[in-house]
């Protein structure tokens, strides 16, 4: 199944897909979520906490645990669909935004170099400036102000991109 369909003479010059520091946050998370409650457990073992516990009542907890490690491994694949599905196409004559929002919807914007009029890039705070990752902002003349490519890696190098192929493609408009 194709997302975005290209024009007979349009080439993908460039694919974006977010930071991989925005993956390495989530499957830390998950890992220290899965974990703290073994731990925690272990812990209780260790100064005889649950010794006088029912074995029926282990067996709750256990199946508890399961359940609980189930729902962050759902969670996990969730968050990991929307990371590998979203992606942007800088392409030779338009921008192409394909975010996937949850699993069963998909959002795809294009953006003519034409309407767009200004391209801004924000880094907040010391990882991004030291991982070299941002938000760019596509602002358009049309209907829809502002497209947003979040956490974007080089993001100055991706603005230099779009901005080069606006040029190039106002270049060949005039002529």
């Amino acid at each position: 199944m194709k997302i975005v369909t290209l024009d007979s003479d349009e080439k993908i010059l460039k694919k974006v897909r977010r930071h991989w520091f925005i993956m390495f946050k989530a499957t830390f998370g998950a890992v220290l979520m899965a974990i703290i409650p073994f731990v925690l457990w272990q812990v209780l073992v260790y100064v005889d906490f649950v010794k006088n516990i029912p074995l029926e009542i282990k067996e709750i907890v256990l199946f508890v645990y399961i359940m609980y490690l189930v729902f962050i491994w759902i969670s996990y694949f969730i968050i990991w669909t929307d990371y590998y599905l979203d992606i942007w196409l800088i392409t030779n004559k338009r921008v192409i935004d394909v975010e996937q929002l949850g699993l069963f919807r998909r959002e795809v914007i294009s953006l003519r170099y034409d309407r767009i009029q200004d391209v801004t890039v924000i880094t907040n705070g010391i990882i991004q400036t030291v991982l070299h990752f941002g938000k760019i902002h596509l602002q358009t003349a049309g209907e829809r102000r502002k497209i947003i490519l979040r956490d974007a890696p080089y993001p100055e190098e991706v603005k230099r991109a779009i901005l080069e192929q606006a040029n190039l493609f106002e270049t060949r408009s005039n002529l």
